[in-house]
């Protein structure tokens, strides 16, 4: 469901304790509207990691008590994102 390029990072995430992303997450508005996307997100922690296409949704997550980071980022740096799921969780 996610690009091949993204499998060895969920694995990485599994590993870490995380929950099984929403690929492909859709923020809804107040009337039920999409209002951005991101290609994993974790609605229990309001954590979602964005493509360089969805970066221009950042303020959309932001607004509503999400934070974002960048996938690419992520990729490049994975030990630094591996702890957020607890850091968010209390």
């Amino acid at each position: 469901m996610v690009d091949g390029t993204l499998h060895g990072i969920l694995d990485q995430l599994k590993e870490n304790d995380w929950s099984v992303p929403e690929a492909g997450y859709e923020l809804e508005g107040t009337k039920g509207e999409v209002v951005a996307c991101a290609e994993l997100a974790w609605e229990n922690l309001k954590i979602a990691f964005l493509l360089e296409e969805e970066l221009g949704y950042k303020n959309q997550f932001k607004e509503v008590g999400w934070k974002t980071y960048p996938i690419q980022e992520v990729l490049e740096s994975p030990d630094e994102y591996m702890t957020l799921n607890k850091s968010e969780k209390g």
